[in-house]
């Protein structure tokens, strides 16, 4: 409402203060997502880096077969993780320059990054929640939720699922 009353006042202003203020209005908008986008992105990763050194003492492979002296008393079983995450609509915007010069687009390999470690935290979380230790026969899967056009930014679902199983403890 206040943009609207705002809009109609500088209008009156001329045409060319109105462009100008338009202008302005746009930047603004443009660097307070830049910076709550950074702010955000750089807490996640922040969270995903605790969350991965908590998680320190467990073994993950993708490889087909458990690594390690198991504990045969537990059985196995699946544990999943799952995520998705959205680009902010700043970097959406500044990927469609990067689209028509070519390139690497860094914002989306960020983004692919902060959802696989996400996906990976979350599941190993699922598999200490029910007292494993350990993970093997890991598989992700990715599908993109919303396409990557002018209106929407871009998100990205994660799914990983592994099997989940306990590493007996080796005395010395």
């Amino acid at each position: 409402m206040i943009l609207l009353q705002l809009s109609s006042d500088i209008s009156s202003s001329g045409p060319l203060f109105a462009y100008f203020a338009e202008i302005v209005i746009f930047v603004l908008l443009l660097l307070t997502g830049l910076i709550a986008g950074r702010h955000f992105e750089k807490k996640h990763l922040n969270s995903l880096n605790e969350a991965e050194s908590e998680l320190g003492y467990f073994c993950i492979t993708n490889g087909r077969n458990p690594v390690g002296p198991v504990d045969a008393s537990c059985c196995s079983c699946i544990v999943e993780g799952q995520v998705v995450i959205a680009n902010d609509y700043l970097k959406s915007f500044l990927s469609h320059f990067r689209m028509i010069f070519g390139g690497e687009m860094k914002s989306y390999d960020r983004l692919m990054m902060r959802a696989r470690r996400e996906a990976i935290v979350r599941m190993m979380r699922d598999a200490e929640r029910m007292g494993y230790n350990a993970v093997c026969n890991i598989r992700m899967d990715f599908s993109s939720i919303v396409s990557g056009s002018m209106n929407k930014a871009p998100a990205v679902e994660v799914l990983v699922t592994g099997t989940a199983y306990k590493l007996r403890e080796v005395k010395n």
